[in-house]
């Protein structure tokens, strides 16, 4: 045989300028290609033998090891503009909002099986749906990352291959390839489940590969849907479970009629064995920045204290008498939702979340020049309160108002003072609304209490009334309250039970 010298050609050195590799890797591949042409090579066999010898020795023993697996993965992008390449990670992530509209580009995935050795084994649960198209069962891999439906050669004379399109045809191209799939038009097939007909376009490949079905067309088949559910939200947002948080709004201005004389109330005394309790809440208070020691200052309003035990018994709750100074405190009289309202909101919702923000009001900071009149009397001094305290007239509207204010906007979420409501009548639509209601909380430096939450329930407790799929009913507590009551035997107790009849 006579002896055949390979003309000339450089080969591809990869450790010069990796970070550049890609883009001169395919410089030198057009530059092999017109060389092919030059030397008036057509066969695709030479060509790759050909290619792996001018690549070089590294490049070939990649290849070599590649040859002995079965192919994996192979994704194919299609692109309108193959100048502009972009690569991304196609998944599905509701926490990342920042990649771009693909109108021009469409993602389509062919997946192979995968040899044992491998690390990811797809098995038996792999998607394929039974799918009927031209009355023929076509069995296609269900891929939800997907934007194109791939037929190959086989499934399209299957059904009888219908006409193709061929004008405008797309370029399929494997993820880090340059040689685009062999295409061989595109046509409108009816596709039939048990439950749904529709119309798509699929493109024609050649081969054998199988058939793909992407997330669009499997979505409206009722295929697949994605359920974006928050199943561990302290995981999730760990930041809005911890402490006792500042919102970053204004603070809080309390409207004090200057024409009332202030009030020094005498100060009541704490029973000894309880004035450790006291000490240690305050010491907690004031670690927490809700109250501060008043030195040096003038104090036209003082208020004394009330203990009221915890159930837990180390702990008491501190409480200030506030009825002297709300003479004074001006109501801002927004308004609060009634039950009406809630019921016609909630009608139709099947899925609750109940949100409990940690130590309500003390998470409103106030202002300065409305510190004055919350002060009050201890063992251990005078002090004041630097966040809206319980007992103030007003409190429960100015916080009414500023949490509707940060949930605004957002479908399906309601609060009633501190504990927020959010429904959806779908999984989907309650997940999107918590997950909401979670950022905008955290935009706002609020905190939540995590003990009190209750997360995705089919039945809710809220503002006296049980919400459900099923509609609304009274607390049971309530009604085992109203059961156990005694019978009235005079007029006073007659209208404390009409009373809470009737609530």
């Amino acid at each position: 045989m006579a002896a055949f010298n390979l003309p000339a050609f450089p080969s591809f050195d990869i450790e010069t300028d990796k970070s550049n590799a890609g883009p001169r890797c395919k410089k030198w591949v057009d530059r092999l290609e017109n060389f092919f042409i030059g030397l008036d090579i057509d066969d695709e066999d030479r060509k790759r033998a050909l290619l792996l010898h001018y690549a070089g020795e590294r490049v070939y023993d990649i290849y070599d090891a590649y040859k002995k697996q079965t192919l994996a993965t192979k994704v194919c992008r299609q692109r309108h503009n193959p100048r502009q390449e972009k690569v991304r990670d196609v998944q599905d992530n509701t926490d990342n909002n920042n990649y771009e509209s693909s109108s021009d580009e469409e993602y389509a995935y062919h997946i192979s099986m995968i040899t044992p050795s491998r690390e990811h084994v797809v098995g038996s649960k792999t998607p394929r749906p039974d799918i009927r198209i031209n009355d023929k069962h076509c069995n296609f891999l269900l891929d939800t990352g997907a934007t194109v439906n791939l037929l190959d050669q086989k499934t399209y004379h299957k059904i009888g291959a219908p006409k193709m399109k061929k004008g405008n045809n797309p370029n399929l191209l494997p993820y880090g390839g340059s040689d685009p799939l062999k295409f061989m038009g595109q046509c409108q097939l009816s596709v039939e489940t048990k439950s749904t007909i529709n119309c798509d376009t699929f493109y024609v490949v050649q081969g054998n590969h199988g058939v793909l079905l992407g997330y669009p067309l499997a979505s409206k088949l009722g295929l697949v849907r994605i359920i974006n559910q928050i199943t561990d939200p302290k995981a999730k947002y760990p930041k809005l479970f911890e402490g006792i948080g500042k919102y970053k709004g204004k603070p809080i201005k309390l409207h004090i009629d200057e024409n009332v004389k202030p009030v020094a109330q005498r100060h009541r005394r704490t029973p000894f064995h309880l004035r450790d309790k006291v000490e240690k809440e305050l010491i907690k208070l004031k670690e927490q920045d809700i109250i501060d020691k008043i030195e040096g200052t003038p104090t036209p309003w003082v208020s004394p204290i009330l203990t009221p035990p915890k159930k837990n018994p180390e702990e008491i709750r501190l409480c200030v008498d506030m009825r002297q100074p709300n003479k004074a405190i001006s109501r801002e009289r927004h308004l609060l939702p009634t039950i009406d309202e809630l019921i016609q909101d909630l009608t139709g919702a099947i899925l609750f979340t109940k949100l409990d923000l940690r130590s309500g009001y003390h998470q409103l900071e106030l202002r300065p020049s409305s510190r004055y009149i919350t002060t009050f009397s201890t063992h251990a001094g005078l002090f004041c309160y630097k966040r809206l305290n319980f007992g103030i007239s007003s409190a429960s509207e100015i916080f009414q108002e500023v949490i509707r204010n940060v949930i605004s906007g957002i479908p399906g979420v309601k609060n009633i003072s501190d504990d927020i409501i959010i429904y959806g009548k779908s999984q989907a639509e309650h997940d999107k609304a918590l997950d909401a209601t979670f950022k905008r909380l955290l935009e706002n430096g609020l905190t939540l209490n995590l003990e009190k939450c209750e997360f995705n329930k089919d039945q809710v407790v809220f503002f006296g009334v049980t919400f459900s799929k099923e509609g609304i009913s009274p607390d049971p507590k309530k009604v085992s309250a109203i059961k156990d009551m005694s019978p009235p035997k005079n007029v006073p107790e007659l209208r404390s039970f009409r009373g809470i009849t009737t609530y």
